[in-house]
């Protein structure tokens, strides 16, 4: 099964800022006013590692784990996830500068880094940082090269999540860090909630951080909803609550159509 290329998602402009071909769409907004772009860059590049490379990583949990599987067909992007519970594409989005609205980094590059043992040459600041963190990840990166070298992974196509539990598993490296599946004695289906129940309920957080006036799109406010949660003596993490907040936008835009 192929997959779609995002190459028509952006271009790089003369000053080797990343635009975005549409600009429709949620942006954030904390760097507006900054006066000069490589210093709203830095902005950018710092918030964005904390989204990229989360602090704490005990492998998927699983929710993160049935959010693949509802997928189906993962990608070397997905796969590598898989193995790492780290997906720097929580770091891509857009941001809006004195007007101008610009992607923080390419919608692309982890692709291509991937795909080429980070052979992907970086054209900002925050490429650069994930770049520099990825090479901590050098076992599932020559994981990767090797099977690419060797035909075994096509790299335009997308492959089953079992496919890559298996690719890894095979070669010792899920051990490291272990996938949390759902336990086998839960229903698999029995507690999943449907895409318009789902969007119920996201709205409903978002209207309630509305009226408690906690800004969806300001840095920090996951961490600022995690400790919230740690507060009632239900804690969820850090992690887990940006990956909600990011699905909050799309759900609104549901509701409304």
């Amino acid at each position: 099964m192929l997959q779609t290329s995002p190459e028509d998602e952006y271009y790089v402009d003369d000053l080797g800022r990343i635009c975005p071909v549409h600009e429709i769409g949620w942006v954030r907004e904390g760097w507006q006013a900054v006066p000069v772009f490589d210093e709203a860059m830095e902005g950018v590049a710092a918030f964005a590692m904390t989204e990229a490379f989360h602090d704490e990583n005990e492998g998927l949990g699983a929710e993160e784990f049935s959010d693949l599987r509802a997928k189906r067909y993962l990608d070397i992007v997905d796969g590598f996830y898989l193995a790492t519970a780290i997906d720097p594409r929580f770091g891509t989005w857009r941001f809006v500068w004195q007007g101008e609205t610009f992607f923080s980094m390419r919608p692309d590059f982890i692709f291509r880094s991937l795909a080429t043992n980070l052979g992907e040459a970086p054209v900002n600041i925050l490429e650069s940082a994930v770049r520099k963190r990825l090479l901590d990840y050098y076992r599932e990166l020559d994981a990767l090269e090797r099977a690419l070298a060797q035909g075994e992974i096509d790299v335009m196509e997308l492959y089953p999540v079992e496919w890559w539990t298996d690719f890894w598993r095979v070669r010792g490296i899920a051990d490291m860090k272990p996938i949390t599946e759902p336990s086998d004695s839960a229903p698999a289906t029995g507690n999943a909630l449907k895409t318009t129940e789902r969007n119920t309920l996201l709205t409903i957080i978002a209207a309630l951080c509305d009226y408690s006036a906690i800004n969806l799109k300001a840095h920090g406010t996951a961490a600022q909803i995690a400790r919230l949660t740690e507060e009632f003596g239900a804690s969820v993490s850090q992690e887990t609550v940006r990956r909600t907040l990011a699905r909050i936008p799309e759900a609104l835009l549901s509701r409304s159509k």
